[in-house]
C-alpha cells in the first residue's frame, strides 16, 4: 500500500493525532472501556504493520486520557461525599425519621454503657475505659459510616486481642488503638481492601467461636468469685475447676439469676400474641416487652445494683462489686508515646511496638473483619450496599481519634448493630444519641457504678458471646468441601491453646497454602494417540502423540511440576512421543513459567522429542515471541498440531516461535495467528509483526 495511512476516525473521541489506521482496515476505537475492534479487509502487510503502530498510540492515547479522567474524578464532588456519606444523606434528612433515630440511639446507649464495663474486665482495663472506648466512634461513624445500623465501640474480640497485647497497661492500649487506626486508614485511602478477601470465611468462623469459648470461660471466675485465675486457656480451665470448692455462693446465685433473666428476656420478643384485635392495652403490652427484651442488659445491671446498694446500706456485701471508676470525660489529648509504667519505670516507642508485637497487623485486620462483615450482613438483610474501604476508613479514623481520648481499639458491634437495626434506626445519625448517652453517663453516673456486681457483668458477657459459638459450620464443611475442615481446625485448636495471633495466622496461612496447591500441582490431563486409535483422528499411522491439557494458568510453582509430568510421559525408555500441550486456559505466564517451558523444550529437542503449543492465546504469544526460543511450534488448534505431526513437516528450525496455520502453511513471524478478544493493554509494546492477519481481529478488554 502506497501513501500515507490517513488518520483514524475520530467523531466523539479525542485521540493521538499520530494515531492512523489505513483505509483498508475498519476499526472502532472506544477510549472509554480501552478497546479497539479491527475488521480487515485484505491480507496487505504494510497495513498489518500500520495497524500495529496505530494500536501502540491508542493505547499510550488511552492512558493519556485515563489519567487526565483520574485526576478530575480524586478531586470531585462526587469523591467528597463518597468520603464523607453524611454529605448525601443529611440533606435528605427529615423530621420523620428523627423519631425513629432517637429510640434507636437511646436504646444502643442502654446496651453499649454496660457492655463497655463488661468489656473493659475482658480487656484487662479499669471499667472507665470501656466507657472512653464506647463514645468516639459512634460520633465519626455519623461523619464517615455507610451504614445505617452499624455501631462502633468496644466488642468481646476486640477487648480479648487488646488484653493480648496491651498487657493490662492502659495507656499501651491507647498506643495501640492509635497504631491500629494509622494502619487502617493507610490501608483505606490506599484500596486494600482486597486483603480481606484471601481470609476465608471458615477461618473467620472458627477463630470468633474459639474466641467466644474463651471469652465465656474467662468470665466464669467472675461469675463464681473466684481469684488468681490466669488468663492462658488451659491454665485457666484447670485451675477454675481446680477451685470450684472456693466458689462465693452468693456471686454464683447472682449470676445465675442475671442469665436466667437475660435469656428470658431475649425470648420475650418471640411471644405470639393471641387474637386480632389492636386494642391500646395490647399495643402498650407489646410495646413494654420490645423495651424490656431489647434493654435488657441495662435492666439486669440497674436490679443487680439496686440490690447490692441496698444490701449494702444495711452493711451486707454479699457480692464482689466492681468498685469506684473515675468520673468525668476523659480529656483530649494525643496518646503518650513513651509510657510511664511504674515509678521507676518508663517505656519508649520502640519498647512499645516490641510489647505489642505481632498484635500490630492482627488487630487492624481483625477490627476491619468484623466491621465489614457486619455492615455487608445488614446491608444484604435491609436492601443497601456499603463501601468496604469507606469503612476502613471510618474505623481507622474511629481508633485514631478515640486514642485521643483514651480509648483502645474498637469495631462494629454484632449485637448492637441488631439492637439499632430492630429498634427501627433510619440514618446514622442515631449514633449521635448513643454516644451522647455515653458521655452523660461518664459525667454523672460513675459513682453508681460502684455498686454493680462482678457477676452481674460477668452474666451480661457469657450471654453476649453464647450466640457467637458456632460449630454448625462443620457439619456444612463436611458436606460441601471437606479440604476447608483443615483452616476450620488450625484456627480453632491453635487459637484456644497457643494464642489467638498464632491462631488467625497459621489460618490464613493454611487457606491459602489450600489457595495456591493446586498451582503448584496443577491438575494436567495427558490424551495419549497410539496406532490402535488412528481411526479415531485418521492423522496418526506411524506416530505416537501425547496432548498435555493445561486446566489453569501456568506460573512459576507449577513449573517444574510440569516439566517432571511431560518428559515423563514423553520419553519411555528408548522411544519418544511428541508432545502437544494445549494452551486453551493458560491466559499469562509469569518469567519462570516462560523460562521453565524454554529448558523443557531445549530438553526435549535434545532427546528428539517435538513439542508443539496449540490455542496458544495473544498475551502468551507474545512473552513467547520476546522469550527467542528458536524453533518452537505454535498451532491453532489441536487438530492443526496433529495435521502437522501426521504429514510430518515437523522439523528443527533456526527461527523463532513458529505459528502452524488453518490452512496447513507454516511462516517465520507471528503474521498469521488468529486471536479474539484479547485485552489491548496486554500487548502495549507489541512489535508490528505481532499484529494477526486474519478476517477478523477483536482487542477488547474482557
Amino acid at each position: 500500500m502506497n501513501g500515507e495511512a490517513p488518520e483514524v476516525d475520530r467523531n466523539h473521541l479525542d485521540l493521538n493525532p499520530k494515531a492512523g489506521i489505513p483505509l483498508c482496515i475498519e476499526a472502532e476505537v472506544n477510549t472509554k472501556k480501552k478497546s479497539l475492534i479491527v475488521e480487515y479487509k485484505d491480507k496487505c502487510q504494510s497495513c498489518m504493520a500500520a495497524t500495529a503502530k496505530a494500536c501502540q498510540e491508542i493505547h499510550h492515547g488511552c492512558q493519556q486520557i485515563d489519567f487526565r479522567r483520574h485526576f478530575r474524578k480524586t478531586f470531585s464532588v462526587e469523591t467528597v461525599k463518597n468520603r464523607l456519606p453524611i454529605l448525601k444523606w443529611l440533606p435528605k434528612y427529615r423530621l420523620r425519621q428523627l423519631q425513629g433515630d432517637l429510640i434507636a440511639g437511646i436504646t444502643v446507649g442502654l446496651t453499649i454503657i454496660p457492655q463497655s464495663l463488661a468489656y473493659a474486665k475482658i480487656a484487662e482495663l479499669p471499667p472507665q475505659y470501656g466507657l472512653y472506648t464506647a463514645f468516639m466512634g459512634c460520633f465519626i461513624y455519623v461523619l464517615l459510616g455507610t451504614s445505617r445500623d452499624v455501631n462502633f465501640g468496644p466488642t468481646a474480640v476486640m477487648s480479648l486481642l487488646t488484653a493480648e497485647f496491651a498487657h493490662s497497661i492502659p495507656a499501651l492500649a491507647t498506643f495501640l488503638a492509635f497504631v491500629c487506626g494509622v494502619i487502617q486508614v493507610a490501608m483505606g485511602v490506599f484500596s486494600l481492601g482486597i486483603l480481606l478477601d484471601y481470609i476465608s470465611h471458615p477461618v473467620i468462623n472458627s477463630f470468633t467461636t474459639a474466641a467466644a469459648i474463651t471469652i465465656a470461660c474467662s468470665q466464669v471466675k467472675k461469675w463464681l468469685g473466684l481469684r488468681q485465675i490466669p488468663r492462658e486457656f488451659v491454665k485457666q480451665f484447670y485451675l477454675t475447676l481446680m477451685k470450684l470448692p472456693e466458689t462465693k455462693v452468693f456471686d454464683c446465685v447472682l449470676g445465675l439469676v442475671c442469665m436466667i433473666l437475660l435469656y428470658s428476656m431475649k425470648r420475650m420478643k418471640e411471644v405470639k400474641w393471641r387474637g386480632d384485635s389492636d386494642s391500646v392495652c395490647k399495643a402498650v403490652c407489646k410495646k413494654l416487652v420490645w423495651v424490656m427484651s431489647t434493654a435488657r442488659n441495662a435492666i439486669v445491671v440497674i436490679f443487680s445494683s439496686g440490690l447490692s446498694a441496698i444490701l449494702l446500706y444495711h452493711d451486707i456485701r454479699p457480692f464482689s462489686l466492681t468498685g469506684n471508676i473515675v468520673s468525668g470525660v476523659p480529656p483530649f489529648q494525643p496518646p503518650e508515646f513513651t509510657i510511664r509504667v511504674d515509678e521507676n519505670a518508663t517505656m519508649s516507642t520502640s519498647e512499645c511496638f516490641a510489647n505489642i508485637g505481632i498484635g500490630i497487623a492482627i488487630i487492624p485486620l481483625v477490627g476491619v473483619i468484623e466491621s465489614v462483615a457486619i455492615g455487608k450482613a445488614f446491608g444484604r438483610k435491609n436492601g443497601y450496599s456499603i463501601d468496604g474501604n469507606q469503612e476502613l476508613l471510618a474505623n481507622g479514623f474511629a481508633n485514631v481519634l478515640g486514642s485521643f481520648v483514651s480509648a483502645y481499639p474498637v469495631s462494629a458491634s454484632f449485637s448492637r448493630s441488631a439492637v439499632m437495626a430492630q429498634s427501627g434506626v433510619q440514618t446514622p445519625l442515631a449514633n449521635i444519641f448513643t454516644g451522647t448517652l455515653v458521655l452523660l453517663a461518664l459525667a454523672f453516673l460513675t459513682p453508681l457504678f460502684y455498686y454493680i456486681p462482678d457477676a452481674a457483668l460477668a452474666a451480661v458477657i457469657i450471654m453476649a458471646v453464647v450466640d457467637m459459638i458456632d460449630f454448625s459450620m462443620i457439619r456444612h464443611l463436611w458436606a460441601i468441601n471437606k479440604v476447608d475442615l483443615f483452616p476450620w481446625f488450625a484456627t480453632f485448636f491453635i487459637s484456644l491453646f497457643a494464642g489467638f495471633e498464632f491462631g488467625i495466622l497459621i489460618g490464613v496461612a493454611t487457606s491459602l497454602l489450600l489457595l495456591l496447591y493446586p498451582w503448584a500441582r496443577p491438575a494436567i490431563k495427558a490424551r495419549l494417540i497410539v496406532d490402535s486409535k488412528a481411526e479415531t483422528t485418521e492423522l496418526m499411522p506411524n506416530e505416537n502423540i501425547i496432548i498435555v491439557s493445561i486446566p489453569m494458568g501456568l506460573m512459576f510453582p507449577g513449573v517444574e511440576y510440569l516439566q517432571e509430568k511431560v518428559e515423563a510421559k514423553a520419553i519411555t525408555g528408548t522411544s519418544s512421543r511428541t508432545v502437544i500441550m494445549d494452551f486453551t486456559h493458560v491466559f499469562q505466564m509469569d518469567y519462570t513459567a516462560v523460562v521453565g517451558l524454554k529448558e523443557m523444550y531445549s530438553f526435549l529437542q535434545k532427546k528428539q522429542t517435538p513439542l508443539i503449543l496449540a490455542n496458544v492465546q495473544l498475551p502468551v504469544f507474545v512473552q513467547l515471541q520476546k522469550a527467542k526460543i528458536k524453533g518452537l511450534c505454535c498451532a491453532a488448534s489441536v487438530s492443526d498440531a496433529i495435521q502437522m505431526v501426521a504429514d510430518g513437516e515437523i522439523t528443527a528450525q533456526d527461527d523463532l516461535v513458529k505459528v502452524i496455520t488453518k490452512d496447513d502453511s507454516r511462516i517465520s513471524s507471528a503474521n498469521d495467528v488468529t486471536v479474539t478478544h484479547r485485552s489491548l493493554s496486554h500487548v502495549p509494546d507489541c512489535d508490528p509483526e505481532l499484529i494477526p492477519n486474519s478476517s477478523s481481529v477483536h482487542l477488547a478488554k474482557l
